[in-house]
């Protein structure tokens, strides 16, 4: 966990994971790896996480999929969307605020908005009432320790602190 020397020592781990919702599919017929994502065609419109110019841990991740797949992978991915013909699934770099309506909820959402802004809660709040959060969506949302997300229309399913961060998940409420 440490260097031996005492030289340096992890403050934090990205972690970075495939997840699914399991009342709408199997953990068989899903992509096992990140590069399978990108040419998946079930998987149009689906998928989403944050946006990397603001989020330390989406920068974290594009890093880590350029450096183990090359730019090749945002290609695959934006060629995957366009050969479905695909209008309302994008590779996007911008803010949830610039969003419209959605044409159908996704499946997962990923957020890392700044610590301590409330900037999260707008968001999802923003999310939720363009359609782009569903009955059946799931939302990950990384804040700071003391900040929980508290949104009308969303319940909290979990919620865990490590460190200086708050992980919720969160569901559209029944």
């Amino acid at each position: 966990p440490y260097d031996s020397d005492g030289y340096w020592y992890p403050v934090r781990v990205c972690n970075m994971v495939l997840a699914y919702n399991p009342e709408k599919y199997s953990a068989d017929e899903l992509p096992k790896t990140f590069k399978d994502f990108a040419g998946d065609p079930s998987l149009n419109n689906v998928i989403s996480m944050g946006n990397p110019l603001t989020s330390g841990t989406a920068f974290a991740a594009v890093s880590a999929l350029t450096s183990k797949y090359g730019y090749e992978y945002f290609d695959a991915l934006r060629a995957n969307i366009a050969k479905l013909g695909a209008r309302a699934a994008e590779v996007r770099a911008g803010s949830v605020l610039s969003l419209g309506p959605a044409r159908t909820p996704l499946d997962l959402i990923l957020m890392d908005p700044p610590y301590g802004t409330g900037a999260g809660s707008v968001a999802l709040d923003k999310l939720g009432r363009l359609g782009w959060a569903g009955p059946g969506t799931w939302i990950s949302i990384e804040t700071s320790r003391d900040e929980v997300p508290d949104v009308a229309g969303f319940v909290a399913d979990v919620s865990r602190v490590h460190g200086k961060a708050r992980l919720t998940l969160l569901r559209a409420a029944a």
